[in-house]
Order: structure tokens, then sequence, then C-alpha cells
């Protein structure tokens, strides 16, 4: 994707990772509707590439830069794919 970072004309590749909804206990009979025994892992985005001027800068960004762009990448990522409807989390009940 083509940005600006604070003025700054950058080329940045990204992933996304769609996380995972942790395994649940059964409840009343209801398979993953009990207590958690493992944890939800939430949906991430890392940076791959951010070129400027053709030049790889990756590895020089760090702190505010670096939270700035992966906020752009998930601007990015929501225009590119709207949000499906989910349930809300107590409606969750497993496979």
């Amino acid at each position: 994707m083509k940005t600006k970072l604070w003025g700054i004309e950058l080329e940045v590749e990204y992933r996304y990772y769609k996380g995972y909804h942790g395994a649940h206990d059964s409840f009343g009979g209801k398979a993953g509707a009990g207590p958690a025994l493992e944890p939800d892992e939430p949906p991430e985005i890392e940076l791959v590439e951010v070129l400027h001027k053709n030049e790889s800068i990756l590895e020089l960004i760090c702190g505010e830069a670096y939270d700035a762009l992966v906020e752009l990448c998930w601007k990015d990522f929501d225009s590119q794919y709207p949000e499906p409807d989910y349930p809300d989390d107590d409606a969750y009940l497993g496979d």
C-alpha cells in the first residue's frame, strides 16, 4: 500500500493474522460454552516491508512511527475487507 506518514511518502507491505478464538470447555452439554481452556489471540498486523524512495527503512522504524504505520495498515485492511457480522462473545457456543 502507498501511504504518507507525517508528510513522508512510503510504500508498506504488511501481513494480516486473523487471530484465534481459544478453545472452551463444555457447559450444560453445550460444546464451547464453558470456561476458556486457552486464551483468545486477537487479530494482528505485521509490517513486512517499508520503503521510502525504494530504500528499505523497516529496521529504522520504532515506537510511535511503527504504531502509526500499523494503524494505517488496519485502516487499509478494513477498507478492503469489511468485518463480518459476528455474534456477541456471549452467543459463541463453538462448533
